[in-house]
């Protein structure tokens, strides 16, 4: 099943509140088959997650047991969630919206203590 379907099936009405791995509070504020838009911060700052990176990440959790987050603004060549989803986001750390994005849709799981870890659940 498409993430995207996965996700858009979890929502009940926009603005859907999720967490980010850290507890801070960001919404979805729309949902097509290209992108999720959410809106994070105090002073709301709208950012544009592509469906692509969306989509590859559950290849990419594939075949691995805990793979750290790993999104805290980092440049860094260790294996991790945010290494792999800057290739879609030329460079912007996501990783901590994707990870929770993949929890609704039920694909994976988070492990929430520092350092915040993700895995494919093993249904998926």
């Amino acid at each position: 099943m498409s993430v995207i379907i996965g996700i858009i099936q979890k929502i009940q009405s926009f603005p859907q509140y999720v967490e980010t791995p850290s507890g801070k509070q960001f919404k979805i504020i729309h949902i097509d088959n290209e992108k999720v838009l959410i809106e994070t911060g105090r002073k709301p700052s709208v950012i544009k997650i592509p469906a692509s990176a969306l989509e590859e990440a559950p290849n990419f959790l594939r075949r691995r047991e805990w793979v750290r987050i790993g999104a805290v603004h980092e440049i860094s060549e260790k294996l991790s969630l945010d290494t792999f989803i800057k290739r879609f986001s030329c460079g912007t750390s996501l990783a901590s919206y994707v990870a929770p994005l993949l929890e609704l849709a039920e694909i994976a799981e988070i492990d929430r203590s520092r350092p915040a870890k993700i895995r494919l659940k093993g249904s998926y």
